[in-house]
């Protein structure tokens, strides 16, 4: 009897625990889900966005890709033209096949010229459109709006997110990543009984972002995640199905993407970095993008790869596994964690370096979508822990002083973007080892004139890595200002070593080698050099200048 009593007390007190919450959830949305409510949401996140940002309207163009993007691209600053269009679906015109970013660049030429600040806000006012489309489409899914807003406010003003709004180059993030919102939004009307037009309204955001950037291809893996939670779909078989176009749209993708790499040497060999190597890397970056979530202190533009240790990736291991185990135990009291989690992990797959594309170890760009899932799961778990009025109205105030401090840091990290000088120098004083930082630090200053400073920059990179070949070249042109001439020719002769096909360290090794008075050896480079590209600008200049006969146009 004792047993039943105590049965139907704890039924009693789970049904007033239950009655509880039901009423505070109606206290709660009953201005913020209201049009007006989400109206001040909106408003909210879009001031916050605006103290971090607006001081982008004085930035420069940075010397990483922006040139390559814009400043220097001479299709894209023709505007948008036919044959720009046609370039821009090109293959083999980047790294990545993304047309909608290069027709987003040249629209801005479009609009502003070759102006900075103003390619700048535009990156600004794509943010605050992802931060308010993120909001509306979490609204929708999950039918709360404080919740909601907390994540877009997070996502809004992490310092995590300021390289892909500050940097020019990484527009390709932000459009996609609008996309990826739209399409959340038009899934969650679907899944909520809106029809298949809504479907058919996911598949064309889906294709837009992968015209932006390909990282969104992992959009039917989380939609797969949120019919669990929160939409509460049945059927996996059922839900599987309707995204089967999606699937195929990513695997598509995964194609274009893969021939558009072929040959480029973005792209590390598993004989320059093994597979085992790449994994342990990936573990060990995976901890650090959390420990940078929790407290983003020494943010950089670049951090070197390195291989760590066995005991950090073991110890990285252990701690992604320790929170896998939790967010599976409690899968069915807090769904939102599991999927949290495994949207965050997910959708590092494809930049987390297990195919290495490019040099850097990790980047603070790459948690631009993948955080969300983070931060999904800490406001839905916080929410549930704070269970009386008091402890909610408590929780409410941390989590506005936490937000004050995130956009006092995101501001002074984004204040680091402003040009070279501050962004290398920020880079050079937050890592060690850091080579592509040294050495353009040492560019920054060597263009501000304080040469002796640059190559003080250029030879500690080298330091790192012996056989690098742009400090070779621009430690080369630093000697050639000193006109100490042998000394400029030995560190282009370095450079040209290391990338033998770079035919601007050929031309610059000429150059040099004619200063010092060695006008055979310069012609016999730039003869060399014209069989590499027979219509290569500064060889055929140099080859005009030295007598050279060339039939190249």
């Amino acid at each position: 009897m004792s047993s039943k009593r105590s049965n139907r007390r704890q039924r009693r007190d789970s049904a007033k625990i239950e009655k509880r919450e039901r009423a505070q959830v109606r206290r709660d949305r009953s201005f913020f889900d209201t049009a007006a409510g989400s109206g001040v949401i909106i408003g909210l996140l879009v001031t916050m966005v605006a103290l971090i940002y607006l001081q982008a309207r004085g930035f420069q163009f940075i010397s990483l890709d922006d040139p390559q993007y814009v400043s220097a691209n001479p299709v894209v600053l023709n505007g948008l033209t036919a044959e720009g269009l046609r370039w821009a679906f090109a293959f083999g015109t980047s790294f990545y096949w993304h047309p909608l970013t290069w027709m987003s660049h040249m629209l801005d030429i479009e609009l502003f010229g070759p102006d900075a600040g103003s390619h700048h806000m535009m990156n600004v006012v794509l943010h605050i459109a992802n931060t308010v489309m993120l909001f509306i489409a979490l609204r929708a899914m999950t039918q709360d709006a404080v919740k909601s807003g907390l994540v877009a406010a997070l996502f809004a003003v992490h310092p995590l997110h300021v390289e892909s709004v500050a940097w020019i180059a990484e527009r390709k993030d932000l459009l996609s990543t609008f996309f990826w919102c739209l399409a959340l939004y038009a899934y969650a009307r679907y899944a909520r009984g809106g029809g298949m037009r809504w479907l058919i309204a996911v598949n064309g955001a889906f294709i837009l972002g992968l015209f932006a950037k390909p990282m969104i291809l992992t959009l039917p893996f989380v939609l797969l995640l949120l019919d669990f939670w929160p939409l509460s779909r049945k059927g996996i078989a059922s839900l599987v199905r309707e995204k089967i176009s999606l699937f195929a749209l990513a695997i598509g993708s995964v194609i274009v993407t893969l021939l558009s790499q072929r040959g480029s040497a973005a792209v590390v060999s598993t004989e320059a970095l093994s597979l085992f190597d790449r994994i342990g890397n990936a573990v060990v970056s995976y901890m650090l993008y959390l420990r940078d979530m929790i407290w983003p202190a020494k943010l950089a533009a670049f951090y070197p790869l390195a291989v760590p240790s066995p005991a950090l990736v073991a110890f990285a291991a252990a701690v992604l596994v320790a929170i896998s185990a939790a967010v599976i135990w409690l899968r069915r009291s807090h769904p939102y964690l599991l999927v949290g989690w495994l949207w965050f992990l997910g959708t590092l797959v494809p930049v987390v370096g297990l195919v290495q594309a490019g040099d850097q170890g990790r980047a603070d760009r790459f948690t631009y979508v993948p955080l969300i899932g983070a931060f999904i799961a800490i406001v839905w778990i916080a929410a549930a822990l704070l269970r009386s009025e008091t402890q909610r109205r408590l929780g409410l105030a941390t989590a506005g002083v936490m937000l004050l401090v995130l956009t006092w840091m995101a501001h002074a990290q984004a204040a680091t973007w402003k040009d070279d000088l501050s962004l290398w120098a920020r880079a050079v004083a937050v890592t060690k080892n850091n080579y592509r930082a040294e050495n353009l630090y040492g560019v920054a200053l060597t263009d501000r004139g304080q040469l002796e400073e640059g190559i003080r920059h250029y030879e500690a990179a080298i330091k790192v890595w012996p056989a690098y070949p742009e400090a070779h070249n621009n430690l080369g042109a630093a000697r050639m200002d000193q006109a100490r001439f042998a000394d400029a020719i030995s560190e282009f002769e370095a450079a040209k070593k290391a990338k033998p096909r770079d035919l601007n360290f050929r031309y610059n090794l000429a150059v040099a080698l004619d200063a010092a008075g060695r006008r055979e050896d310069a012609v016999n480079e730039v003869k060399a050099g014209l069989k590499i590209d027979p219509a290569f600008p500064s060889l055929l200049r140099a080859a005009e200048v030295f007598g050279i006969s060339t039939t190249a146009k």
